[in-house]
């Protein structure tokens, strides 16, 4: 929203250097200070953890798709869970099998009826613009499932382990509506 921040962790000696994650006053959006490349922290989504949010996604995300985008599909388990006749996975990094792949949004040439996001806007310097090339490629009738971690909840809970240099944004209820 651009309104004045505060540091809310201050993470001297932090895995490349001391870090600092800001947190705006108005919406309650963090961001984290020092930028790092994306590259070293990527990883696969085959950890339990992740395979639960992936079922989780599965069982609210229900019906038959004509085409099923997954931006930062990663390993593409996402994408296997659904039902569509066309998987378009978005990633820089993965390259699943059996799913046509895209290194950008902008390279897809499809009106996706299912647009999803697991763990991905909060790695982007700019996950607005993301978001509005999703919105922009999608057909009119297109379901969003989105899922990013809550910072507010990380703050109030204390939990600095999810505090890493892989995440640019850390999104509030607020700051994410």
């Amino acid at each position: 929203c651009g309104s004045a921040t505060r540091t809310v962790i201050d993470l001297p000696s932090f895995i490349g250097g001391d870090q600092w994650v800001r947190q705006c006053r108005e919406c309650g959006h963090g961001s984290i200070a020092v930028i790092h490349t994306q590259d070293s922290n990527y990883t696969s989504a085959a950890t339990d953890f992740s395979r639960q949010g992936i079922y989780w996604f599965q069982s609210h995300i229900r019906g038959h798709f004509r085409t099923a985008l997954d931006f930062g599909c990663n390993d593409g388990m996402l994408l296997r869970c659904v039902t569509a006749d066309r998987k378009i996975g978005v990633d820089l990094y993965a390259k699943p099998d059996g799913i046509e792949l895209h290194a950008g949004l902008d390279t897809v040439q499809a009106s996706p009826d299912l647009v999803m996001s697991r763990h991905t806007l909060e790695h982007l310097a700019y996950p607005v613009a993301a978001l509005k090339s999703m919105v922009a490629i999608a057909s009119p009738q297109a379901v969003f499932a989105l899922e990013v971690p809550a910072f507010d909840a990380a703050v109030a809970a204390l939990r600095f382990d999810h505090v890493h240099n892989g995440h640019y944004q850390y999104f509030s209820h607020r700051s994410f509506r």
